[in-house]
């Protein structure tokens, strides 16, 4: 006689619902793990609206050439906010500048590879005469009346955030020669190839021999320097480089200097348009110094800060371009 089978008790509706439920969120939960699998933290960034840019604004240029924005910079945030990148298609590089005063009070823009800080609560800016974005080697003219797109890039203690700009290209405000501000736009516009109008002063004039310049003695005689320009006649607009020779007081080549340079026009209180600097040892006392230009015919100097092992010296070249 064979028993009767027994089936177990089946689950009453809600117990029957919650089993569901949970099968349910299990495959789910299966599915979804293996399809995306572990996922990484999100990256903080800082909120893209809350620097506020504003008065953008570019100079125009011809193509080949070099120009400069200008822009504010306020940061209402808590944090201290950094610009540390900017770049644009229609230039080949992009730099941060700032055109300071010397210790011999020349006028002179120094690169500021960093980028600019601005500090919680306050306000960057970008003006004619101080701090500015330049635009080298322009790939097209900047025309007054067109806008260009500026890619920005900030940063503060919780990571970076890029935004875009429009800015248009427009004249500049007007400059005087007295001043200050006025002298570090003039600069900069020298360093673009458009000093504009200046009144009976031609900017196109100006040269002098390659053989011009004398050897000179540094100021305490530990160095007897010559310098010798690689274009001739050497005239106003083209960056061009010069061959430095440095000998000690006897006449033997110094090897291994460490040469700063600084000039400009002390008479206008202004310095070269272009960041000039010795980029390499060519040997037997020689030095290669690129990136000098000059903007403006009259009279100019050049001077070299020479540190060899433990002498130092100072060397000035004066010099007109007629």
């Amino acid at each position: 006689m064979s028993m009767p089978r027994r089936h177990p008790p089946r689950p009453s509706g809600a117990r029957s619902r919650l089993l569901r439920i949970w099968t349910l969120a299990v495959v789910l939960w299966t599915v979804t793990g293996c399809a995306l699998g572990p996922q990484p933290p999100a990256t903080p960034t800082i909120p893209a609206d809350a620097p506020i840019f504003s008065d953008q604004w570019a100079r125009p240029a011809p193509a080949g050439g070099n120009s400069a924005i200008y822009l504010t910079l306020h940061n209402p945030t808590e944090r201290t906010v950094r610009l540390v990148a900017a770049s644009t298609q229609v230039a080949q590089a992009t730099e941060f500048h700032e055109t300071v005063k010397d210790a011999n009070g020349v006028m002179r823009m120094e690169p500021r590879a960093q980028g600019f800080t601005v500090a919680p609560g306050a306000t960057l800016e970008l003006a004619p005469g101080g701090k500015h974005i330049m635009l080298l080697n322009l790939q097209q003219p900047l025309e007054v009346g067109q806008v260009l797109s500026l890619t920005v890039t900030l940063e503060d203690d919780r990571g970076q955030v890029t935004t875009e700009l429009s800015v248009p290209v427009q004249e500049g405000p007007g400059m005087e020669m007295g001043d200050m501000e006025g002298q570090g736009a003039m600069e900069e516009m020298g360093d673009m190839g458009e000093m504009g109008d200046m009144g009976e002063m031609e900017m196109s004039a100006g040269a002098m021999p390659a053989d011009a310049l004398e050897p000179q003695l540094s100021a305490a005689g530990l160095f007897r320097v010559t310098a010798r320009p690689q274009i001739d006649p050497v005239t106003v607009g083209p960056i061009h480089s010069w061959i430095v020779h440095v000998e000690g007081q006897d006449g033997t080549p110094v090897t291994g200097a460490r040469i700063q340079v600084s000039g400009g026009m002390p008479a206008h209180d202004h310095g070269f348009p272009t960041v000039p600097r010795v980029t390499q040892e060519l040997g037997n006392g020689d030095y290669l110094l690129e990136g000098v230009k000059f903007s403006m015919a009259g009279v100019w100097v050049l001077t070299l800060e020479i540190a060899a092992g433990e002498l130092q010296d100072t060397v000035t070249f004066q010099f007109e371009l007629k």
